[in-house]
């Protein structure tokens, strides 16, 4: 196959048979059209959250946080209730008006154009894939980026590990697979950084195109089968990449199939004066600039440099890290005996290494479903309680070491942030802050502590925890015979904790958003 972008091809001659002066089919018409409005209606951010937090922006972190828009923004026009609008096929409600809208675009466009003299759209073509190509490599490095530092699934917490098989979403259980093997993780980044990558250069879209359809449809498929609810991006990602590979199609199956010689035809501009070529050249090279050494730069300083995150970063109270059996506890003057029935009485609970502390009791509790997402404020950070049944209860605190106090939350509530930022959410409707409750603790005797204060309904209660002494390990080493086991790793954030008064985004992150 002989290269024939060059400028001499470009302006060849009047041959009848000059692909550039080919006219296209009927059929190929009106698909161009329909493929256009398709495109348009995938890139243009319409919905005007996204706009609502662009006027939020305030520096290149708010930029770059809203160059990747939210599950809400990413084509969609209609949300299906029930289970099958979140993980099934009728997630796809908006791909159906999408599509629809764009076939009857295109075939008012062909009525309207059908006395015009127009018979291809070679340039209208072109900056229409350079606009796909270039959304899909903004998509792509953005989740590479998260995945290579790795920071988009994190380790479980103690909690999590305390959770039974069969109180977790398959989504969280598939999050783990990943997420415990830290190379893999990164591994997939590197995959969608080569994806991404692939797709800024028009030599090796074709590649990149292949690339990007086999992993994002098989991302697409594994959140069909876990339930991860992000299977309509990973399959937007997946088609446009295949509408790419498209092109390529007729070419290759003339040289793979019919063992004919292919001379490949693909239109590129040809800039007339010398000003356009300037401006074409330099906006592509700043746009390489930004998207790779910077837009890089920018998401591993969101994560190691800021308090921007899915996990907590601000510390505990030190030397409280464990899980913990309740061995007494008394409600309204009354201790009552431990039973896995009672849906007041505390079974256990867990002291995290941020400022989480969990108690579980026989209770059902909100199942959070969604994905956890990055935020820059603690108590906004869910991805610790996103999939998790059992009847934990999450609880955000910031304490005062001098008065032995926890200020706590519940990690389930909207903050008032979350509320005025999403104000159309399910969770919003009807909302209310959540309580801020005031405990005292003491640490009666190494490794026991004692929670005293009142729960949300008002009522007092006093807590005795005793940690439990264990060893949680990624990795074991085969013993030998008669030698005990030898624990590799165990589980541990990959991202370090900050200082309680770290300035993370211009507020503490342990105080928060009210």
């Amino acid at each position: 196959m002989l290269d024939t972008h060059c400028d001499e091809y470009r302006l060849a001659s009047s041959r009848p048979d000059d692909p550039a002066q080919r006219p296209w089919t009927a059929a190929q018409l009106v698909l161009f059209r329909i493929y256009f409005l398709l495109v348009v209606q995938v890139i243009l951010p319409v919905q005007p959250s996204r706009w609502k937090r662009f006027s939020l922006i305030r520096d290149l972190r708010d930029f770059v946080m809203w160059l990747n828009p939210l599950p809400s923004e990413r084509f969609g026009y209609v949300t299906v209730a029930g289970d099958s609008g979140r993980y099934g096929i009728g997630s796809f409600a908006s791909w159906g008006i999408a599509i629809g809208a764009a076939v009857l675009g295109g075939l008012i466009w062909t009525w309207l154009a059908r006395n015009s003299s127009r018979r291809e759209y070679h340039k209208l073509y072109y900056w229409t894939n350079l606009c796909n190509r270039y959304f899909l490599a903004l998509n792509m490095l953005d989740f590479g980026y998260m995945k290579f530092f790795p920071e988009q699934m994190p380790f479980p917490t103690i909690a999590n590990r305390h959770t039974l098989f069969g109180e977790i979403a398959a989504f969280r259980l598939y999050w783990h697979s990943v997420g415990l093997v830290t190379w893999y993780q990164v591994f997939l980044g590197f995959m969608e950084l080569i994806g991404g990558v692939l797709m800024l250069f028009r030599q090796t879209t074709a590649i990149g195109a292949v690339v990007l359809c086999g992993m994002l449809f098989n991302i697409a498929h594994s959140n069909f089968a876990y339930d991860g609810g992000v299977q309509v991006h990973s399959a937007t990602i997946s088609l446009l990449a295949g509408f790419l590979f498209a092109e390529y199609v007729p070419d290759l199956w003339k040289l793979l199939i019919r063992r004919e010689d292919v001379i490949p035809w693909h239109y590129h501009p040809h800039f007339d004066v010398p000003w356009k070529k300037i401006a074409f050249y330099g906006t592509r090279t700043a746009a390489w600039i930004f998207l790779l050494p910077v837009y890089g730069y920018v998401r591993y300083d969101l994560h190691y440099n800021t308090n921007m995150g899915k996990e907590p970063k601000a510390p505990g109270i030190p030397g409280t890290v464990g899980f913990y059996q309740v061995t007494r506890f008394i409600r309204n003057g009354e201790e009552l005996p431990y039973s896995p029935l009672s849906p007041v009485r505390w079974q256990s609970a867990s002291f995290e290494a941020a400022s989480t502390f969990v108690y579980k009791v026989n209770c059902a509790m909100p199942v959070r479903l969604d994905n956890g997402a990055d935020t820059f404020w603690d108590i906004e950070k869910r991805y610790e309680m996103a999939g998790f049944a059992g009847g934990r209860k999450y609880l955000f605190y910031d304490y005062d070491l001098s008065k032995q106090l926890l200020f706590l939350r519940d990690k389930n509530i909207l903050t008032l942030h979350e509320r005025q930022l999403y104000p159309g959410a399910a969770a919003a409707k009807g909302w209310k802050p959540a309580k801020v409750l005031t405990w005292h603790y003491t640490f009666p005797e190494k490794g026991h502590v004692t929670l005293s204060g009142m729960d949300e309904d008002g009522t007092t209660i006093e807590a005795d925890l005793e940690l439990i002494e264990e060893q949680q390990a990624i990795h074991i080493d085969s013993p030998v015979q008669g030698q005990p086991l030898h624990y590799d790793r165990t589980f541990y954030r990959r991202i370090p904790m900050s200082d309680k008064s770290f300035d993370g985004y211009g507020a503490s992150p342990a105080q928060g958003p009210k």
